[in-house]
């Protein structure tokens, strides 16, 4: 399912499916995956976070440095998993 979602279609979501795509993601994972993620990406994830939300993680990317590609790209496929998971349940309704 990875291969069919990417990390960066949640940029074509509606609202009501990243924020449940959101719900879903643990904040270490939605951060490291948001490391160096381009600008479209991380504005379609930050408008559906809560101020406090989008706060905390703007934070926790502040202290990332030198984060792995490897655990980048881990992140990114497990919250393309989650759309996959997510758009399959919608097609079940």
């Amino acid at each position: 399912l990875t291969r069919i979602y990417r990390f960066d279609d949640i940029t074509s979501l509606g609202k009501s499916v990243v924020q449940r795509v959101l719900g879903e993601v643990d904040s270490t994972n939605l951060t490291t995956a948001l490391f160096g993620a381009p600008e479209n990406v991380k504005e379609a994830i930050f408008v559906n976070l809560s101020k406090r939300a989008r706060q905390t993680i703007e934070e926790e990317m502040q202290f990332m440095t030198n984060v792995a590609e490897s655990r980048i790209r881990q992140a990114r496929d497990s919250i393309a998993e989650i759309i996959a998971k997510i758009d399959m349940e919608g097609e079940q309704e």
